[in-house]
Parts: structure tokens; C-alpha cells; sequence
């Protein structure tokens, strides 16, 4: 009878202790520009960032960010590029997998967005 107990002591705590989740790697990718784009994004803190303007030469030049980010972080990505020859595919990785993603259509008036959630 005292094994059972001590059994079903452990067990109750092996269950009851939460595992920490381990931070995911993220990757930001954007490709296809051909001139350039303003890009918004959230940071490894979560904190949004402003527009900020990045040259491109050809459609060739990627535009990358990588950081380690918590289970349950908002992840945003948002583009625009007004060149009309120009279709800018935007891209979240989690942990080397797509996450997220999506192209410019033709309506070059309205950015291209991602966001959600890293998974747990």
C-alpha cells in the first residue's frame, strides 16, 4: 500500500510540474522586389516596428530577418511595394517550416500582410 502511494505521489507531480515552452526560431523572407519596399514587422520583444524603406536592385534580392521568439508571441509582417511590375511574396518560417505567407496581387495601393501566433 505505501509503494501505491509514493507511485501516485510521483506520478501526480511528474504530471502536475508545466514544462517551459522552448522559444522557436522565426525567420522573416521577403523576395520578388523589384525596386524596393517598406516593411513593418514585429521584433524578437514583440514590438512592432515602423515602415522603414528597403532598397532592392532586382528581383533576386531577399530581404531576411532572424530571431528566437516564445510560444504564444504575435508574429506581423506587412509590405508595400507600389512598383506594378512587381510581385512581392512575403514569407514566415517557424522553426525552418512555412508558417505564413502570401503574394501581392494587383493592387498595388494595399501591402501585403502575415501575422499570427507562434505555435507551441
Amino acid at each position: 500500500m505505501k509503494k501505491l502511494i509514493i507511485i501516485s505521489a510521483l506520478a501526480f507531480l511528474f504530471f502536475a510540474c508545466e514544462k517551459e515552452a522552448d522559444p522557436k526560431q522565426v525567420k522573416y523572407l521577403i523576395t520578388d522586389s523589384v525596386s524596393g519596399f517598406s516593411v513593418s514587422y514585429t521584433d524578437e520583444s514583440g514590438e512592432k516596428q515602423t515602415p522603414v524603406f528597403i532598397p532592392a536592385q532586382s528581383e533576386e534580392d531577399v530581404w531576411t530577418m532572424r530571431f528566437a521568439a516564445e510560444p504564444g508571441q504575435i508574429l506581423y509582417l506587412s509590405v508595400l511595394d507600389t512598383v506594378p511590375e512587381s510581385f512581392t511574396r512575403i514569407q514566415i518560417y517557424v522553426d525552418g517550416k512555412i508558417y505564413k505567407q502570401a503574394v501581392r496581387d494587383n493592387d498595388v495601393t494595399k501591402p501585403v500582410v502575415v501575422s499570427g501566433v507562434v505555435p507551441y
